[in-house]
Formats: C-alpha cells, sequence, structure tokens
C-alpha cells in the first residue's frame, strides 16, 4: 500500500542475525524519497511485572526471586552470577537471610560502581551490607578497583574471567534500578530514562566496543581508560544485551512513572531512549514499588 512520510511498509526478514541495524529508505509519488529512523533486530522480549506495596514486600519479593533464579542457575551450571546496579542492594536489607544455601556459589559483581573522594567502592559497600548477614564472604565478590590504572579495562578482564559465555560474559542476572535523567545534576545531555550509567546520549550509552567503561559527573568515558575525573565504571550495552536475566526496579513515585514499562523497550532505536538500544534476551523481569503496569 501507500507509505506514509516517516514510516515504511510492512517488510518481513529472515536469517538477520540478532543485533542487526536496519536503516530503511521508502518512496512515494507524494512524498519522494526518505530515510525511516533505524531499527534493530531484536528476540521477542518476555516481560514480567512483579508489584509490592511497600518496602518490606518488596524485600521478599526480590528475595524469593533471587533465590530460585540461584538454585536453577547453579543447578545447571554450577555458579550463581550476578551483578547489582546502585541503589537495588539497599532493597534487600529488611531481609536477614535469603539463599543461604547456595551464597558460597555466587559471584556477585556491581552493574555499576561509584568511588567515593578516597577511591572507596560505593555500591560494592552496599552490595556488601546486604549480602554479608546471608553468608556471603569475601571470595564471593568481585569489585572495581579505583586506584588501578585501567579501572574499566581491569574490571572487564575480572568479569570474563569469572562468568561464562559464548561470546560474551552471559550474567546469569543483572539488576539494575531505573533513572531519571531530568536534571541540571545529570550527567547526560538530556532528559529521559535509562538503567546503570546509561543515560540519554551519554558517551557509555553510545560505546559498544568495550564491556566496562568510565563514568563521570561530566558524563565522560567511553575509552575503556580511566580518565581524570572519572566517578566510577558502568557496564556497557553488550554485556546487557548477553546477560540471561535482567531485573529491573521502578521505584518512581509517581503512578505515571510505573505505567507501560514495557514500552521503554520498543520502538526505534535512539540514543534519546537508552532501553531501545538493547537487544537482549527475553527475559526481562520488572519490580514496581506501589504497583504498575506493563
Amino acid at each position: 500500500g501507500e507509505a506514509t512520510e516517516g514510516a515504511l511498509p510492512c517488510v518481513r526478514f529472515e536469517n538477520v542475525p540478532m543485533g542487526t541495524r536496519l536503516e530503511g529508505y521508502a518512496y512515494s509519488e507524494a512524498h519522494g524519497l526518505w530515510k525511516s529512523s533505524p531499527y534493530q533486530v531484536k528476540i521477542q522480549q518476555q516481560h514480567k511485572l512483579i508489584e509490592a506495596s511497600d518496602a518490606e514486600e518488596l524485600a521478599l519479593r526480590v528475595g524469593s526471586f533471587l533465590e530460585k533464579l540461584a538454585k536453577s542457575s547453579i543447578k545447571e551450571r554450577g555458579n550463581f552470577t550476578v551483578a547489582f546496579g546502585k541503589g537495588v542492594a539497599p532493597l534487600l536489607q529488611p531481609l536477614k537471610k535469603c539463599a543461604a544455601d547456595s551464597i558460597g556459589q555466587w559471584r556477585v559483581f556491581t552493574a555499576e560502581e561509584a568511588f567515593g573522594p578516597d577511591g572507596e567502592s560505593l555500591v560494592a559497600a552496599e552490595v556488601r551490607a546486604s549480602l554479608e548477614p546471608w553468608g556471603a564472604q569475601e571470595k564471593n565478590f568481585h569489585i572495581a578497583v579505583a586506584n588501578e590504572p585501567d579501572v574499566a579495562a581491569s574490571y572487564a578482564q575480572a568479569i570474563t574471567k569469572n562468568v561464562d559465555g559464548e561470546v560474551d560474559p552471559e550474567f546469569d542476572l543483572v539488576l539494575m534500578c531505573l533513572q531519571d535523567y531530568n536534571d541540571s545534576s545529570s550527567s547526560s545531555s538530556s532528559t529521559g530514562r535509562g538503567i546503570c550509567g546509561l543515560g540519554p546520549n551519554t558517551e557509555a550509552l553510545q560505546n559498544r566496543d568495550v564491556l566496562v567503561t568510565t563514568t563521570s559527573n561530566q558524563g565522560e568515558g567511553g575509552s575503556g581508560e580511566k580518565k581524570a575525573g572519572a566517578t566510577g565504571v558502568t557496564v556497557t550495552v553488550p554485556l546487557l544485551d548477553a546477560a540471561r536475566n535482567l531485573a529491573i526496579f521502578a521505584l518512581g513515585k509517581t503512578e505515571k512513572s510505573r505505567k507501560n514499562l514495557k514500552s521503554l523497550f520498543d520502538g526505534p532505536v535512539s540514543d534519546d531512549r537508552p532501553l531501545s538500544c538493547l537487544s537482549i534476551k527475553p527475559k526481562i523481569t520488572w519490580f514496581a514499588l506501589g504497583g504498575g503496569s506493563l
């Protein structure tokens, strides 16, 4: 049928590799030739929503989710590889005990790390405070160290060494909070929503050549090298794409901010919408505090 300007007629492609970026062109007598917005080939994702009315219920539901996934991962692969984003681990603190039988087989990382003024790993401290009461020990933690000369590359090497994968390392689970980038203190150059340090139009989001990159207050990073002023590290799109499971926490104070969550993954690929850049495997679990909708 007649194409509409800015859109393409429905076209079916077969045997196109996942992650391929498609740019379409269309022509009509009415509008001439134009280029459509790019799309990325993705696996059809399966979204699941788990709601909680308060912090205690949220902790219980997350704990149960972790326990079941850890058990199945350990049975299948002998260990459970998990990465925590900023703000996730404190949500577990209401739990006094969880996964005690399997915690020895956990390999714990941070999906993003913020360094304090003395080089301390702040997100790792959150994770330790939540998991050590469950029985986690020093051997379970793999932490990014700020004073290493190339912190991003060193942490990527540690992940590759300890997390199995066919091509890139495949975490059994990455947990992250949905973040709003809509104030002057954000490192992002525009407003929107992102995960980890991958805010709209940030260099960390646009860098697809490394697994881990540095971040800073000015949104610097992306070369895989620790730059002056770097305040942390974050995983990049390729590492998130390889994850077996992704859990995202929608903790917004307004009901609107917790609605239509899976739509953040849909539509044309755009650096203004970080989640649209992911072509991850199809297991995405949302946790919504105060209720939400997919």
